[in-house]
């Protein structure tokens, strides 16, 4: 009965993992982004937001400002990098989502390369029955 315990134990043992990969980090976006969000309904109505600045940080927390083009109003952006995969051992995507002040809901791509200093934000926007895409780099 011994034996079987021990063979158990050791089976056990031996099929987990010796040690768990690290999830990929999400301080290589951390950078000033800045660029533009067009949404639109189906008749042609539209919401301009330009400049649209994130800074994201170390740990993928997202802040700006989106500058609503027609009202003339400066909104607050939050958001954060909530997945980040590692594509060829160095192309790294990280997916984020959030919110501007006046309700308008987003999700992008967050693209870097490591060693080349350009990063890219592309994704969608909705508010109501607007709808577009939004464009950044750093």
């Amino acid at each position: 009965m011994f034996k079987l315990a021990s063979f158990a134990l050791f089976a056990l043992v031996s099929s987990l993992p010796l040690a768990q990969a690290a999830a990929p980090s999400k301080a290589i976006f951390k950078g000033n982004y800045d660029g533009y969000c067009k949404l639109e309904t189906v008749t042609g109505d539209s919401i301009y937001y330009s400049p649209l600045r994130f800074k994201i940080s170390k740990v993928g927390l997202i802040t700006g400002t989106a500058y609503n083009y027609d009202t003339k109003i400066l909104h607050k952006v939050t958001g954060k990098i909530n997945k980040v995969t590692v594509q060829f051992g160095r192309t790294y995507v990280g997916k984020a989502s959030g919110k501007f002040a006046d309700g308008t809901k987003w999700t992008a791509d967050v693209n870097a390369t490591k060693g080349l200093p350009y990063k890219f934000v592309n994704g969608k926007g909705r508010q109501g029955a607007f709808t577009g895409g939004l464009s950044m780099t750093n």
